[in-house]
């Protein structure tokens, strides 16, 4: 099945989230709409979301989006950001999971400061960990699985809270060790 995924804890993300999945219908009336939320009685997401799923342990970080993907209800995810809507059928988009398990965009900056991942080529650079959109596989899995413990290290070790660094690292571990498939989207 396939589906929009939104994980947003706090009321500012769940009110954005909100609204942006009201855009999403606009376009995709019958694509299938779930978000994680600590907030489930929030007013009208019963309304615009075909599932709201209790998220129990919020830490209101970039680690609650890396933590909710393991829960993804559906076999192809597009995941959104609270921020982030569709405003065009997602069709085409979903018809890539026909040739890859993963796909996401170049990160509007390149390389941030803070942490790196060394063993990872400088050209090979982060990506939008905003719009994700995945194949339930075991290697994708694996991917989440890896991410959250490598964020969970480097909020410990580096006071690093955002995610694309860890993610651009278990990546492309991944592509050269795993098989993982993947493609860049526009």
């Amino acid at each position: 099945m396939r589906g929009v995924l939104y994980i947003a804890t706090g009321k500012r993300c769940c009110s954005e989230a909100l609204l942006n999945a009201q855009r999403c219908r606009e376009t995709n009336p019958n694509l299938a709409i779930t978000i994680q939320t600590d907030l489930p009685n929030y007013p009208g997401l019963s309304k615009v979301f075909d599932s709201v799923n209790l998220f129990s342990d919020p830490n209101h970080s970039y680690r609650d989006k890396v933590a909710g993907l393991a829960s993804t209800p559906f076999s192809e995810t597009l995941f959104l950001d609270s921020d982030a809507c569709l405003i065009a059928p997602a069709t085409d988009l979903f018809e890539l999971l026909q040739g890859c398990d993963l796909a996401a965009a170049y990160a509007p900056v390149r390389h941030p400061p803070g942490w790196s991942d060394a063993a990872v080529p400088m050209i090979f650079p982060e990506l939008n960990t905003g719009v994700l959109l995945m194949r339930r596989t075991r290697v994708v899995d694996l991917l989440v699985e890896r991410w959250l413990c490598l964020y969970d290290e480097l909020v410990q070790t580096h006071g690093q809270s955002w995610d694309q660094a860890s993610f651009r690292s278990v990546l492309w571990s991944l592509l050269k060790n795993h098989h993982l498939s993947f493609l860049h989207l526009p």
